[in-house]
């Protein structure tokens, strides 16, 4: 074997290591060194935050991140009630397995894509923990034209979703008919958006959330052969004991819900 032919193989396998060592160290950058090995271990990883507790422990530690998901109310400026984050690691292959698509369809612009799907939204199932059984999230779900809108209008999943503010309606299964502001920013590797209530939400004909007062916000970033999605759910619930034990069980399981919802979309 010639030198030339040996420099080329060692310069081959040095990219291949290095891009694999890339790949685990970009996970290992964005998450605290116990956070990546739990998450390694299960798959998935659940906090809610104590009365006074006011860390997000579970949030991946890029800018984008920092600056847009912080412990904070809604438009009074008040700290939350309730508060809860899930992260999940996700294999691409595993999805595109899965879902019968080529591994090359599983990248950021396909979940950026996904991300503005709202009227897939329609149909969601849940786990009640109520009632203990499978039930439909979303009976409704799609785009409106505006703020104070009821026009229904397609889709918007052409091109980047980078400083989009789009909006929708749901009518939901625990909340009723309301409509939600869409914050939306992209970049080569992740893809956020917060859901935010324009509307108030209702429990049981129960005024529970003032309008503004609860965020859904949705993270996911590419991590080379994985997908790394971070969820945080904050709402200031109006207290009432009943009223806040059965809410917070509720959005407890629109986590999973809409992890399983966006794994199934592909």
């Amino acid at each position: 074997m010639n030198s030339f032919i040996k420099k080329v193989i060692n310069v081959s396998f040095f990219f291949i290591v290095f891009s694999a060592f890339a790949e685990t160290y970009s996970i290992e950058k964005i998450l605290k060194k116990e956070i990546f090995e739990e998450l390694l271990q299960k798959g998935e990883l659940k906090h809610t935050l104590e009365k006074d507790e006011t860390e997000l422990i579970l949030m991946p530690e890029t800018d984008f991140m920092k600056e847009k998901i912080v412990f904070q109310g809604g438009k009074d400026g008040e700290d939350p009630s309730y508060a809860s984050e899930a992260l999940y690691l996700i294999k691409k292959s595993d999805l595109a397995e899965k879902n019968n698509v080529n591994l090359e369809d599983i990248s950021i612009d396909k979940v950026s894509k996904i991300l503005r799907s709202i009227s897939k939204m329609k149909g969601m199932q849940y786990w009640s923990n109520s009632r203990q059984k499978w039930d439909t999230l979303y009976s409704e779900s799609y785009m409106i034209a505006g703020p104070d809108s009821d026009e229904k209008i397609p889709d918007m999943t052409e091109g980047s979703a980078d400083n989009l503010k789009l909006y929708c309606f749901q009518n939901e299964h625990a909340f009723g008919k309301s409509r939600y502001a869409l914050t939306y920013k992209q970049t080569e590797n992740e893809v956020f958006v917060r859901f935010q209530n324009i509307d108030s939400l209702k429990y049981k004909f129960i005024r529970a959330v003032k309008k503004g007062n609860m965020n859904i916000n949705l993270a996911v970033m590419d991590c080379g052969d994985y997908f790394i999605v971070y969820m945080a759910i904050q709402a200031k619930i109006l207290r009432f004991s009943v009223l806040e034990q059965r809410m917070e069980k509720s959005l407890s399981s629109r986590l999973d819900a809409i992890n399983k919802w966006f794994k199934e979309q592909f």
